[in-house]
């Protein structure tokens, strides 16, 4: 069916329509120019760091892998409750992914899991030699913490800030904490480039080993030559003008998001709904909404889903952990993850577009409480 009320589609609009336009018109539709230059300074600026914008945050991650020389044989460690890209990028490198639990707040990965994750790793004679710690639906990871415990073990810390752009973490910005990081821009994220996403590092050689890479690893030679592997992920001028529009309002994005957060809170704890949870001094750019429902013989996501669907209302499950995921790269162990799938189970996405109306958000509290009563 054809949903009136959307998860979360792009919000764009005359000021991406002119910067587009404005970009075609100038003939700079390749995967270079002026607008993508624009983007990344911006981008810089934004969140502190080194960014080189690329085709998506899936590209992101394998780029970064790559340039803290993860390969075959390798073990990373990986947030459980994450979009499979996180993992998609450690199969990329030929390497093999060791998931740890989240946390009952923030659903996050848990820094005493990690610990019990590396305990185990121990046992079995396995270093890991990277993290992936994905800042889940926008909400900043412990990412201090785990910094700390990986330090001990020389393991390098790379964000999966796909959902996080605008959030930060005890006043730094999300994409600029760890080792290096990954941004998404697709079609459904707070801003979007309609596909792209970026590498972010304070390592000045690997980011232009990165650069270098996502340009089809091109040599320096009046000729074509290549003496390594390269990708084509460079995001083109046209899509980083699009994006440029809509950074310009990051601020005001995350101030809708969140307020859209606030409303449905307020509407649905009083049912019995229960959030994330905000860390003290950490502010969430409240991608999507996301919530658990109340624990109800009667009620169930899949049919809440349903019945919103009925209305035109679109909602999703949450990610499918990834030890629920048969792939042969992620390794099995004995750390308990049943709490991961508790989140699963219960947990729902709202819409949360930032053109969401304050009538179309009625509709959405309306039919949840109209579910709730049909029971």
């Amino acid at each position: 069916m054809s949903f009136r009320i959307h998860l979360s589609p792009p919000d764009v609009g005359a000021t991406e329509r002119n910067l587009l336009l404005e970009a075609f018109d100038s003939n700079w539709i390749a995967p270079f120019g002026p607008a993508l230059n624009e983007f990344e300074a911006l981008l810089n600026e934004t969140i502190g760091t080194n960014v080189s914008a690329v085709s998506s945050g899936t590209a992101a991650l394998h780029l970064l892998l790559k340039a803290h020389n993860i390969g075959a044989g390798d073990y990373v460690l990986c947030s459980n409750i994450t979009f499979a890209a996180t993992v998609f990028a450690v199969d990329y490198v030929g390497a093999k992914a060791i998931l740890v639990g989240s946390d009952s707040q923030t659903w996050n990965m848990c820094p005493d899991s990690l610990e019990e994750t590396l305990n185990w790793c121990r046992k079995e004679g396995i270093t890991p030699k990277a993290l992936l710690v994905t800042h889940l639906y926008g909400m900043p990871a412990d990412i201090f913490t785990i910094l700390e415990i990986c330090k001990k073990q020389d393991i390098v810390v790379i964000e999966d800030a796909a959902e996080a752009l605008g959030s930060s973490y005890f006043g730094g910005m999300c994409g600029n904490l760890a080792h290096g990081a990954a941004l998404s821009f697709n079609g459904n994220k707070i801003i979007t480039t309609s596909s792209g996403g970026a590498v972010c590092t304070n390592n000045e050689d690997h980011f232009e080993r990165m650069k270098f890479w996502a340009n089809q690893a091109k040599d320096n030679t009046p000729f074509y030559m290549h003496h390594e592997t390269g990708y084509n992920y460079r995001l083109s001028n046209l899509s980083a003008a699009v994006g440029l529009g809509q950074l310009k309002a990051l601020e005001e994005k995350v101030a809708k998001k969140r307020s859209i957060f606030e409303r449905y809170q307020n509407a649905l704890e009083p049912l019995g709904f229960q959030f994330q949870e905000e860390p003290e001094l950490c502010e969430s750019n409240r991608w999507l909404t996301v919530a658990l429902i109340p624990e109800n013989e009667k009620a169930s996501v899949s049919d809440l889903i349903e019945y919103l669907k009925a209305l035109g209302i679109e909602a999703r499950h949450l990610w499918t952990p990834m030890h629920m995921m048969p792939l042969p790269y992620l390794v099995k162990t004995d750390i308990d993850l049943s709490g991961d799938l508790d989140i699963f189970v219960r947990g729902i996405c709202l819409p949360s577009g930032t053109g969401l109306t304050n009538e179309h958000q009625t509709e959405v509290i309306e039919g949840i409480k109209a579910y709730y009563q049909s029971l």
